[in-house]
């Protein structure tokens, strides 16, 4: 099982994949934190970790090897060599879907656009949770 933990900065995706992983283990399931390329071997993964993140608004090169390079790529090759441990729950923190609305809102719009119409290529998950802000403070 995949479960997809996506949203904006500061949105409380790591509370929530902490918590999720401490729930899943106290009912003795394998719950593992995974980030980047799902494909235990991507091939471009080292290079695309390489490139200058901060410099993406500035890059529609940047965002399109992300889209094409890595999540797409990662598409097809995780149906082949899957994430490991394969008998434990994926939790993703992140992945293709912040990328193209980066891309939508600073550029490339034409790539960004052609990954939300072929969303298809990008590895699947069984459940997806977007969280779309910081939950407001109880004090």
């Amino acid at each position: 099982m995949r479960i997809l933990v996506d949203g904006l900065d500061m949105s409380g995706k790591t509370t929530l994949v902490t918590t999720l992983i401490k729930t899943l283990e106290a009912r003795e399931v394998t719950a593992v934190r995974h980030r980047g390329m799902l494909a235990e071997h991507h091939p471009v993964e080292p290079l695309l970790k390489r490139l200058p993140l901060v410099r993406q608004a500035e890059s529609s090169a940047i965002t399109a090897a992300f889209l094409v390079g890595g999540y797409a790529l990662d598409g097809l090759l995780v149906r082949v060599d899957p994430p490991r441990p394969a008998d434990a729950v994926i939790i993703q923190d992140g992945y293709a879907d912040r990328t193209i609305a980066f891309g939508l809102a600073g550029g490339p719009y034409l790539t960004a656009t052609l990954a939300l119409w072929a969303s298809r290529v990008f590895a699947t998950f069984d459940v997806a949770v977007y969280l779309p802000r910081r939950p407001a403070s109880s004090t």
